[in-house]
Protein backbone atom coordinates (compact mmCIF):
# COMPACT_ATOMS: atom_id res chain seq x y z
CA UNK A 1 0.00 0.00 0.00
CA UNK A 2 1.55 3.07 -1.12
CA UNK A 3 1.47 6.27 0.53
CA UNK A 4 -1.34 8.37 -1.03
CA UNK A 5 -3.86 5.16 -0.09
CA UNK A 6 -2.58 5.24 3.77
CA UNK A 7 -3.89 9.25 3.68
CA UNK A 8 -6.46 7.77 1.83
CA UNK A 9 -7.62 4.97 4.03
CA UNK A 10 -7.30 7.85 7.04
CA UNK A 11 -9.08 10.21 5.59
CA UNK A 12 -12.09 8.07 5.43
CA UNK A 13 -11.57 6.35 8.90
CA UNK A 14 -11.54 10.29 10.35
CA UNK A 15 -14.40 11.12 8.58
CA UNK A 16 -16.53 7.59 9.69
CA UNK A 17 -15.44 8.61 13.15
CA UNK A 18 -17.00 11.90 13.00
CA UNK A 19 -19.82 11.36 11.83
CA UNK A 20 -20.67 7.59 13.82
CA UNK A 21 -19.52 9.86 16.88
CA UNK A 22 -22.21 12.38 16.71
CA UNK A 23 -24.62 9.89 15.74
CA UNK A 24 -23.75 7.66 18.62
CA UNK A 25 -23.69 10.61 21.31
CA UNK A 26 -26.82 11.79 20.11
CA UNK A 27 -28.79 8.57 20.57
CA UNK A 28 -29.22 9.57 24.66
CA UNK A 29 -31.23 12.24 24.82
CA UNK A 30 -32.80 14.86 21.97
CA UNK A 31 -34.52 17.58 23.89
CA UNK A 32 -32.70 19.36 26.41
CA UNK A 33 -34.33 21.10 29.18
CA UNK A 34 -32.32 24.05 30.49
CA UNK A 35 -34.15 24.06 34.18
CA UNK A 36 -32.48 19.80 34.18
CA UNK A 37 -30.68 19.06 37.26
CA UNK A 38 -29.25 15.52 36.90
CA UNK A 39 -29.46 13.16 39.70
CA UNK A 40 -25.59 12.16 40.43
CA UNK A 41 -24.12 15.39 39.65
CA UNK A 42 -25.72 17.31 43.10
CA UNK A 43 -22.16 17.42 44.94
CA UNK A 44 -19.90 17.17 41.89
CA UNK A 45 -17.31 19.47 41.86
CA UNK A 46 -17.85 19.90 38.08
CA UNK A 47 -21.92 20.55 38.06
CA UNK A 48 -21.84 23.81 37.01
CA UNK A 49 -19.63 23.53 34.26
CA UNK A 50 -21.95 20.41 33.68
CA UNK A 51 -24.79 22.34 33.62
CA UNK A 52 -23.51 25.24 31.57
CA UNK A 53 -22.40 22.68 28.69
CA UNK A 54 -26.01 21.40 28.51
CA UNK A 55 -27.36 24.52 28.07
CA UNK A 56 -25.26 25.39 25.22
CA UNK A 57 -25.84 21.75 23.85
CA UNK A 58 -22.67 20.81 24.26
CA UNK A 59 -23.19 17.56 26.53
CA UNK A 60 -26.26 16.00 27.37
CA UNK A 61 -27.41 13.40 30.02
CA UNK A 62 -28.94 9.99 29.66
CA UNK A 63 -32.96 9.51 29.52
CA UNK A 64 -32.99 8.56 33.25
CA UNK A 65 -31.72 12.21 34.37
CA UNK A 66 -28.63 10.95 35.33
CA UNK A 67 -25.48 12.45 34.12
CA UNK A 68 -22.78 10.12 35.10
CA UNK A 69 -19.49 12.19 35.16
CA UNK A 70 -17.18 9.87 36.32
CA UNK A 71 -17.87 7.70 33.40
CA UNK A 72 -14.81 7.31 30.82
CA UNK A 73 -16.25 9.34 27.77
CA UNK A 74 -16.42 7.70 24.39
CA UNK A 75 -14.86 8.60 21.22
CA UNK A 76 -18.23 9.58 20.01
CA UNK A 77 -19.11 11.49 22.89
CA UNK A 78 -16.22 13.46 22.84
CA UNK A 79 -16.20 13.95 18.89
CA UNK A 80 -19.83 15.75 19.63
CA UNK A 81 -18.55 17.90 22.39
CA UNK A 82 -15.46 19.08 19.90
CA UNK A 83 -18.12 19.60 17.03
CA UNK A 84 -20.34 21.21 18.85
CA UNK A 85 -18.38 23.61 21.16
CA UNK A 86 -16.72 24.45 17.84
CA UNK A 87 -20.44 25.11 16.00
CA UNK A 88 -21.07 27.53 19.18
CA UNK A 89 -17.82 28.86 18.56
CA UNK A 90 -18.43 29.74 14.76
CA UNK A 91 -21.89 31.20 15.82
CA UNK A 92 -21.11 33.30 18.39
CA UNK A 93 -18.11 34.79 16.06
CA UNK A 94 -20.42 35.61 13.22
CA UNK A 95 -23.08 37.82 15.37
Amino acid sequence: MNQKNIYILLAILTLFLIFNGVYAANRVSESINENMIYSDIENHWAKENILEFTQNEILNGYSDNTFRPNENVTVAEFMKMVICARRLQTSENRQ
